[in-house]
């Protein structure tokens, strides 16, 4: 876990699976929101099968530096959030956000890529 990470209240990391999560440095995870770094091996569940007997497979997430995760998201393994990337409430986050983008949905879409800051004697944005 990097510094200044931020967490809000209820949030859920998959803690049996902790040493699979990247948390870059500022990253902030609002409330609500959930991290899943495992999921079952559906691929041998049948009829009449034991849902608890599935193989559970472990997939790295990454948060890179100063992403935003919001109110109620849900990230599921083996994702990336790029770097300043911003997750809509309520998304489910279920393949790679590209740094500076924003992203919501279920599944998480990307909406927007951020555009550069414009520079202070820019005057064509204000």
């Amino acid at each position: 876990m990097g510094r200044d990470v931020c967490f809000g209240q209820d949030v859920y990391i998959d803690v049996d699976y902790a040493n699979q999560l990247t948390l870059e440095d500022d990253v902030w995870l609002a409330s609500k929101v959930i991290v899943f770094c495992h999921r079952r091996d559906m691929h041998h569940y049948y009829k009449g099968g034991r849902y608890k007997d599935c193989t559970q497979v472990k997939r790295p997430v990454v948060i890179k530096r100063g992403a935003c995760v919001g109110i109620g998201a849900m990230v599921m393994p083996g994702v990336t959030i790029g770097e300043g990337a911003c997750i809509g409430a309520g998304a489910v986050v279920t393949k790679d956000i590209p740094a500076w983008s924003l992203a919501a949905g279920n599944p998480a879409k990307v909406i927007r890529l951020l555009d550069e800051k414009p520079k202070d004697n820019d005057t064509s944005n204000h």
